[in-house]
């Protein structure tokens, strides 16, 4: 209860600053709640699983407020993004009444269901932030994540937990140390690692030890899957930038060699899996046959049999295929009649979850939203990359965001992240602030953008 209080004082706090002109303040204490205090909080000891839902209620007051009260809020600009999100926004409108007047779900379930996709609203008042207040909060989270990248290595070789989220316990041998899985890595690190090495934010030496330090964090994980995305992303990355195969050849020659010897250091993690018989059994087993104890480590059918179960769930009525099979909470008795193989069993709560998962995203995304819901969503992500994919010769760090939007996309099928839209906050400021720039320049002074960008 006291924590409620503090959060609820600070959530003000969060709105007065930014209303007041004191933007950075308040978006920092916007990603204290998204993240947890910065993966800094004792969530068991405050009796709290998540804080995210202060960020929510901060980002509707201030969203709220322009509206309202400034009225400065231009929902009829022709923007491509603004565009996307008013589409996304009709089609989770429809969605909702006919979860309310068909599907027979409690409005109260579909809003809380829903609210992640709240955190959209931050694109509407994001566009006040100026451009010096934007590099300055770059900077700042920068920063944030440096110290808990040294804070995750220190944690993984002294078996001390150190930042909140799921620590793990499995223990892996390297030959010559073993340490703990942990899977509590910084939430901006993914972000930041592509900017660091596909962008100017950082030179000289300084460089050269974030392009060290943030790779080193993000492998010691062990994910496979997220190791894979990593590899295929840098070489897409340096063919990009490179701008041709020729010219890219010595990078590619590079990743090659580290790839092999990533692998032989790693090898008991990529030789796990079976990968082979797990395929198999996606396409010859069947639901009924799933043993969550038993098939939930073989990863890659767990999660594509979840997803072809929701799948086939919703395709039975064109409602549902449509619109998705429903909004209700997990703790809900419309939740428990859903009764479906393979589910998501949390050991922590000791609580079954037959639609909520942290390992894909697309099993939530198709079952809550359906195929219009899905194809607006689609939209939405895809105008946002493309964008950066069309602006990177415009803007210096506009090619690093868009590889990020890339890893959220392919990481989408092995975690839940890209159904969280939070992640997707940082992007949509840097996309206001490339179209501030461009609108700022004419189309002949299209090469002095990126020295403009610097002031």
């Amino acid at each position: 209860m006291i924590f409620t209080i503090l959060f609820s004082i600070l959530i003000l706090a969060g709105f007065f600053l930014f209303i007041i002109g004191q933007r950075v303040w308040s978006i920092i204490i916007l990603f204290f709640f998204i993240t947890d205090g910065y993966q800094l909080l004792p969530l068991e000891e405050m009796k709290l699983t998540s804080t995210s839902d202060f960020a929510i209620a901060q980002s509707l007051l201030i969203f709220l407020f322009y509206i309202f009260v400034k009225k400065s809020i231009n929902f009829k600009e022709k923007d491509l993004i603004n565009k996307a999100i008013k589409y996304l926004t009709i089609i989770l409108i429809i969605i909702i009444l006919i979860n309310i007047l068909v599907l027979k779900i409690s409005p109260i379930d579909c809003i809380v269901t829903l609210r992640p996709l709240l955190f959209l609203t931050t694109f509407y008042f994001l566009s006040f932030v100026s451009k010096n207040e934007f590099d300055l909060l770059k900077q700042i989270f920068l920063g944030i994540t440096v110290v808990q990248s040294v804070l995750f290595i220190i944690q993984v070789f002294t078996n001390i937990q150190l930042l909140n989220g799921y620590y793990g316990g499995e223990y892996l041998d390297l030959g010559f140390v073993i340490i703990p899985r942990c899977y509590n890595f910084p939430l901006f690190l993914p972000y930041f690692l592509f900017q660091v090495y596909f962008s100017n934010m950082k030179k000289g030496p300084l460089l050269l030890g974030l392009q060290i330090l943030f790779p080193l964090t993000i492998l010691l994980p062990q994910h496979r899957s997220m190791i894979g995305v990593l590899i295929v992303l840098f070489l897409y990355g340096i063919l990009v930038k490179r701008g041709s195969l020729i010219k890219s050849l010595k990078y590619i020659a590079i990743f090659v060699v580290f790839f092999f010897l990533l692998k032989s250091v790693l090898s008991e993690r990529f030789n796990a899996g079976n990968i082979s018989d797990d395929i198999e059994q996606v396409f010859t087993g069947s639901f009924e046959d799933f043993d969550l104890e038993k098939d939930a480590e073989s990863t890659m059918f767990y999660r594509v049999a979840m997803l072809t179960e929701r799948l086939f769930y919703i395709s039975e009525r064109p409602i549902t295929a449509l619109f998705g099979g429903g909004l209700m909470r997990e703790s809900s008795a419309q939740a428990n009649q859903l009764n479906f193989f393979v589910i998501y069993f949390d050991p922590d709560t000791n609580t079954d979850y037959m639609v909520s998962t942290p390992d894909i995203a697309w099993s939530m995304i198709v079952f809550r939203l359906g195929l219009i819901g899905s194809i607006g969503f689609i939209l939405f992500y895809s105008s946002l990359t493309s964008f950066f994919l069309k602006k990177r010769k415009e803007s210096d760090f506009s090619f690093a965001t868009h590889i990020f939007m890339l890893f959220l996309l392919l990481t989408s099928f092995t975690g839940s992240d890209l159904f969280k839209i939070w992640p997707f906050i940082l992007p949509l400021l840097d996309y206001i602030m490339i179209k501030k720039v461009l609108a700022q320049t004419e189309p002949n002074d299209q090469p002095a953008i990126n020295s403009l960008i610097d002031k």
